[in-house]
């Protein structure tokens, strides 16, 4: 838990100075691991749907890959 913690803030504190740049408040660095798992977690499912063979899918329409579209 506090090895969390330490790498929650270590993730707050190395975003700040991008976080300055686009001119907003540093305590937004502090929803990085929480961007992180949303991210992991759409990577995982898009891998998933790759493997069944759905593809793409965008507006309820499934685009297959180029290699299928033969």
């Amino acid at each position: 838990m506090i090895a969390s913690a330490i790498g929650a803030l270590g993730l707050a504190v190395a975003a700040a100075p991008t976080l300055r740049l686009y001119r907003q408040p540093a305590w937004l660095g502090l929803f990085l691991p929480v961007a992180a798992l949303l991210y992991a977690g759409m990577t995982i499912d898009s891998t998933w749907r790759h493997w069944r063979g759905r593809g793409g899918e965008w507006k309820g329409r499934t685009h297959r890959a180029v290699a299928d579209r033969g």
